[in-house]
């Protein structure tokens, strides 16, 4: 997160095809797709779960883990929705 927002860093998917194709960019790293997408930092990111393609896994400082095991239940096939926090 920055002082303007939520900054997606780094993305990757593992296969391509129902609208994952990797960008031209993109990079297959260990079995990935990976690449740095170009945009400004957002309030809010929109995360969609289809409940076929596997869950959502968010990465900070190394540390990896599902939208379930954060939020402490499973997300199932909803749209989880992230927003910047206010730190006052």
């Amino acid at each position: 997160m920055t002082p303007r927002g939520l900054e997606l860093v780094q993305a990757r998917v593992k296969g391509s095809g129902g609208g994952m194709e990797p960008p031209p960019d993109a990079r297959l790293v260990d079995g990935w797709f990976q690449w740095q997408p170009k945009r400004a930092p957002m309030p809010e990111v929109l995360l969609g779960n289809s409940g076929a393609a596997g869950e959502w896994r968010l990465c900070s400082d190394g540390n990896c883990h599902t939208l379930s095991e954060i939020l402490g239940h499973p997300v199932g096939a909803n749209v989880t929705t992230m927003r910047a926090c206010d730190n006052n």
